[in-house]
């Protein structure tokens, strides 16, 4: 198991990314769902980290917040389907 933190466009594969968006699909409804460019955007941007967990070379589950020298915000936590209530959601978190 692997956390990538602070992504840049560089080290974002394309699977990744297709995995990232079919992982937010399973977890948000419609109106809340992002497509690849809503996250690129928030991987390229400055005041935000976004973090990846990837077990087996698969994408299992996501974190983004935006920081500030006052504030953080969490924007977004989804863990796929077949790895939820086993502690993933949890340990990303923490580690983000």
């Amino acid at each position: 198991m692997v956390i990538f933190s602070n992504l840049s466009a560089f080290n974002l594969t394309k699977k990744d990314l297709e995995e990232i968006c079919l992982i937010d699909n399973q977890n948000f409804d419609f109106f809340n769902r992002w497509d690849k460019q809503d996250f690129l955007f928030y991987v390229l941007s400055k005041n935000y980290i976004f973090s990846v967990l990837k077990y087996n070379n698969s994408v299992i589950g996501f974190c983004l917040s935006f920081i500030s020298n006052f504030e953080s915000e969490l924007y977004k936590i989804a863990i796929s389907r077949d790895y939820q209530n086993l502690g993933f959601g949890k340990l990303l978190l923490k580690l983000h």
